[in-house]
């Protein structure tokens, strides 16, 4: 139980997640599925549609110029605004993306769901895990609202590529309760909130759990630093709404801020170090016309096919969606969205499609640098990406053939870093970590019973959306501390 005064939240005894994003809401399923007895307090700046005017004019941000239909929508910005200025988060060569909303960026994700296979867990600590199976069909069931199976799990896990496959993309869509004849998505082609709630956004099951009380949450209040005493920790802490400056105090702290949010607190708690790596999925697109309406209509704005390609060595994955005139605007112009419209006109232009390609973190040259109010996040252009991603070009166009489409020639670009928006691998979990690593449980070295319960304790990216096993390796170290304390 804890105490409260005009100053102090005192959480000592029960666990204490920061955030509410997919990571956030990952970890405490893994708590509350195998801990019934132990409150779990949810510290959350917690922004939505109707506060996000009532906070300070001056932590507002500039609209954000990444290629995406949900940053092109000015509703959505509650979703991304006030998070560079209010963490002091500086950049070069870099786009950084993080939330401060109530569900993070799962208000305004691709709903994606990439499953990584046992290859591509050979850094993880539990490739060999027989709960693997079952944390794939918790997480699966959480995103898609109904049971899955283990034949699917196992067919996920075993999947490898040698040259070239194209499928039907696994969306986080709730198939139980779809309506597409009312869906959003069916209307939209230029980015929206998902009104009728068929993707999956964990503010919706943040929400049931506050209802049940199985949890207990706290919004308005903003992590502006941590500092470590004893065993305990104080959160340094300012609340949105009325700009007064508090303080939590907690001994049990899952970490799921977001990997920049993330490795900013974490830095400034580790007084001797100043630099942290971060791992990003580079990529690129390529425009695509197709011989036949292969896409299903009722998903304008989600993937419609998703590939995997692999040469020599590189793999990458992507996906396909159908294009609007202002999104081929935002990727090259005006001037080519106009030609390309005048060329193909009004009928033809609705054969034109976007390929995303992504490739792993090997191919990302970044770092996060302590200054003296924040952060500087620095990426370093990799020549050799650009001439590994023109090279998988050749083998992305003798693949999607068969599926009817064509890249338009010339007409592909290469991705400023940071735009992936797939962050890991600042704080990485090792079997045996050194200073600003965590340990296989997700436990930060020199720091007793603080885990980074978010992508910035995964070791490695393969080219693929991480979200999924975001909240796989959440969801572990959530479960996994629970059986270690108890």
């Amino acid at each position: 139980m804890y105490q409260k005064s005009e100053e102090i939240f005192d959480f000592r005894s029960s666990y204490l997640v920061l955030g509410s994003g997919l990571s956030a809401i990952s970890v405490i399923s893994g708590i509350i599925d195998n801990d019934s007895r132990n409150k779990i307090y949810v510290i959350d700046a917690g922004i939505t549609e109707k506060n996000h005017s009532n906070i300070d004019e001056t932590y507002k941000e500039k609209e954000i110029n990444i290629p995406s239909p949900k940053f092109i929508t000015k509703k959505n910005k509650f979703a991304y605004d006030y998070f560079r200025k209010l963490n002091k988060i500086n950049q070069e060569n870099f786009i950084p993306i993080g939330s401060l909303a109530k569900g993070g960026l799962s208000n305004i994700w691709g709903a994606t769901i990439q499953p990584y296979n046992n290859l591509e867990l050979e850094e993880y600590p539990y490739k060999s895990d027989n709960k693997l199976n079952i944390i794939y069909l918790k997480i699966l069931d959480i995103l898609r609202g109904y049971k899955s199976n283990l034949k699917e799990i196992d067919k996920l896990l075993e999947t490898s590529i040698t040259s070239f496959i194209t499928g039907k993309p696994i969306l986080a869509i709730n198939e139980t309760n779809s309506n597409k004849k009312s869906c959003s998505l069916n209307s939209c082609d230029i980015g929206c909130i998902n009104c009728n709630r068929e993707i999956f956004n964990s503010r919706y099951l943040l929400d049931k759990l506050i209802s049940s009380k199985k949890i207990e949450y706290f919004n308005n209040f903003f992590i502006k630093k941590i500092l470590k005493n004893g065993e305990d920790y104080y959160l340094e802490c300012v609340n949105l709404k009325t700009n007064k400056n508090f303080r939590i105090i907690g001994d049990k702290i899952f970490c799921s801020l977001g990997v920049l949010a993330t490795s900013k607190i974490v830095i400034d708690m580790h007084k001797n170090e100043n630099e942290l790596p971060l791992l990003t999925t580079p990529g690129g697109a390529v425009i695509l016309f197709s011989t036949k309406n292969s896409y299903d209509s009722s998903l304008k704005v989600l993937s419609n096919k998703s590939f995997s390609g692999k040469k020599a060595e590189v793999t990458f994955n992507g996906n396909i969606f159908p294009f609007s005139k202002n999104l081929l605007a935002m990727y090259f112009g005006n001037a080519i969205a106009e030609m390309l419209f005048f060329i193909f006109g009004k009928f033809l232009f609705s054969k034109i499609y976007i390929a995303n390609i992504y490739f792993a973190s090997e191919f990302s040259d970044t770092k996060i640098v302590k200054n003296s109010d924040g952060i500087k996040i620095i990426a370093s252009d990799n020549n050799n990406f650009s001439k590994v991603f023109k090279s998988c070009i050749n083998l992305l166009r003798i693949g999607l053939k068969k599926d009817n489409f064509f890249i338009i020639p010339f007409m592909y670009k290469i991705f400023k870093p940071g735009s992936d928006i797939h962050y890991a691998g600042s704080l990485p979990m090792k079997k045996y970590p050194k200073d600003l690593e965590c340990d296989e449980f997700g436990e930060l070295k020199g720091f007793k019973n603080f885990f980074i319960s978010d992508a910035s304790s995964m070791p490695n990216l393969p080219g693929k959306g991480h979200s999924f096993n975001m909240m796989v390796n959440s969801y572990y170290i959530g479960m996994k501390n629970v059986f270690k304390n108890n």
